[in-house]
């Protein structure tokens, strides 16, 4: 009994094999209208080149037929053709232009990889998917048109394309992948569609033509290295409800002048804007962006969005000392300088409690300056990272010092805890400080 249960047991698996080799093997070679040949899969109605399952190499799938218009028909054989198959171009030169029938929906893996003659192509309506790699390292390619069902775009799906210039992506998109568009370096323009949630990390990593880029408002995470290396980028608006900003985002943006970062980012990697020297922060007052921006000391511009915020001029522009304003009045101050440390501008005590209406206090034996407003109370120590504000302590990143014989505090802190906003405006070095 234990036999014909182990005999049955093999046939069967014997059985399932074939079934399963045969349902691989249900590739049919035809020929095209102009020679060119091809396989059909019976079963997935994908079409690619003859010899497509062999190494991808020029030499051992090359045609017979050089140079050649790829006309791929709607049917084949009554079999209606709705993909291009994994790998069914990969490495094809001689394609000289690409037609695809209006049933496409799907443009697989690796598709077109390194197939370096045309210069164009228009995907069908019907096109919803694009596979990882699929035009990878098409170097000749330069516009391709995008239906309006087209909803993702997978990793590296045109990475390499050297000769890609302008692209413009339908509302449908809804995802872009990891690499999709790294190393365009002619890609000068690119129009995102407004319904994208996610763009994968290193997207147009090297894209050192790409001069502006809109970020759709579905965004929220900024994925590592998305505009890493983009030397030619000179300014980015990111969109409400964005949240994070992981590693190197920016890194090595050398053109980079100004970055808006909205008030809904709670999350910026430390390394996010590493090489790019020449950055402005622009943001909202009291925003984790503003934190973020004296954290690492970059310079911050405060205002609802760069247009309404002013141009950053040249270094040989820009006033060499501090103005300090108070509801728009400048502080006069007498014995010594604003100073900036460690990122944080420091002010001489007495001029800046008088210009807030605080009454000023020193206690010379614990060297404890304190002042009083209404029914406000703070008190600092030289030296110690505290602030005292109606007896509760907030740590301050630089403390009160006496430089050059003059008591110098840390503005903002003051500032805040009197309840005034404090913004800085690195083209004209000025703080300006409203109740």
């Amino acid at each position: 009994m234990k036999r014909k249960s182990a005999l049955l047991t093999a046939s069967l698996m014997m059985l399932a094999s074939a079934v399963n080799v045969s349902a691989a093997d249900r590739w049919r070679e035809y020929t095209l209208d102009n020679g060119y040949q091809v396989e059909v899969q019976l079963d997935t109605h994908e079409i690619a080149s003859k010899g497509f399952k062999q190494k991808n190499s020029d030499t051992a799938v090359a045609s017979t037929v050089k140079y050649t218009d790829l006309v791929i028909p709607s049917t084949v054989d009554d079999i209606k053709i709705t993909a291009i198959g994994e790998g069914g171009f990969t490495d094809r030169d001689e394609i000289k232009s690409v037609t695809l029938p209006a049933e496409i929906r799907t443009i697989g893996a690796k598709a077109f990889w390194g197939a370096d003659s045309f210069s164009s192509i228009t995907l069908p309506e019907s096109v919803t998917y694009i596979g990882a790699s699929a035009f990878e390292s098409c170097d000749s390619l330069a516009k391709v048109s995008f239906g309006n069902k087209v909803a993702t775009i997978g990793d590296r799906a045109f990475k390499n394309c050297k000769a890609l210039e302008n692209v413009t992506l339908p509302d449908s998109v809804t995802s872009i992948g990891a690499n999709a568009f790294e190393n365009c370096r002619t890609l000068t323009k690119i129009s995102l569609g407004s319904n994208i949630g996610e763009i994968g990390g290193g997207a147009f990593t090297g894209c050192s033509a790409l001069k502006s880029i809109a970020l759709p408002d579905g965004l929220t995470t900024l994925k590592s290295n998305t505009f890493d290396k983009c030397s030619s980028l000179e300014s980015v608006t990111l969109p409400n409800g964005l949240k994070t900003i992981e590693n190197a985002v920016f890194g090595d943006c050398d053109a980079l002048k100004k970055v808006y970062i909205p008030a809904t980012v709670k999350t910026i990697s430390k390394t996010a804007f590493d090489g790019s020297e020449n950055v402005v922060i622009y943001c909202k007052n009291g925003t984790y962006a503003q934190q973020y921006a004296a954290e690492k000391h970059l310079p911050v511009v405060v205002a609802d969005k760069i247009e309404e915020a002013p141009a950053v001029v040249s270094d040989d522009e820009v006033p060499s000392e501090i103005t300090v304003l108070v509801n728009g009045v400048q502080v006069e101050f007498k014995n010594a300088k604003p100073v900036i440390i460690e990122g944080r501008t420091l002010v001489p005590m007495r001029d800046i409690f008088e210009a807030l209406g605080l009454v000023v206090g020193w206690d010379a034996e614990t060297k404890t300056v304190t002042g009083k407003k209404g029914v406000t109370d703070i008190s600092l120590t030289i030296g110690k990272n505290k602030i005292y504000v109606d007896g509760k302590a907030q740590t301050i990143d630089v403390p009160a010092q006496i430089i050059s014989g003059s008591t110098m505090v840390p503005l903002r802190a003051i500032g805040n805890s009197v309840g005034c906003k404090v913004s800085w405006d690195q083209n004209t070095r000025t703080v300006n400080i409203t109740e």
